[in-house]
């Protein structure tokens, strides 16, 4: 399968996100990604090391974000507010 040729560099994210995961394997970090995606969220993955964090995101305030952060532990996921600043 080819990859789409060179995509533009990753954009800066900023303020508050929620980390869903950091997984060791992309495919399950992007299909994380994707089902949050559709759910509405604002998700992105990230490289960081040998893992892939699945982030949703931007939120200006930690308010914002912490109320997203709630809305996932409900589905049983154990989230974190990371603060970008």
């Amino acid at each position: 399968e080819d990859k789409p040729t060179a995509k533009p560099a990753a954009r800066q994210h900023s303020g508050f996100v929620v980390q869903v995961g950091a997984f060791a394997n992309a495919a399950s970090a992007k299909k994380k990604q994707k089902k949050l995606h559709k759910q509405g969220y604002p998700s992105y993955t990230e490289k960081a090391g040998n893992k892939t964090r699945v982030r949703i995101g931007d939120y200006t305030t930690h308010a914002e974000a912490d109320k997203i952060r709630r809305k996932l532990e409900i589905q049983g996921m154990q989230p974190d507010v990371v603060n970008l600043n």
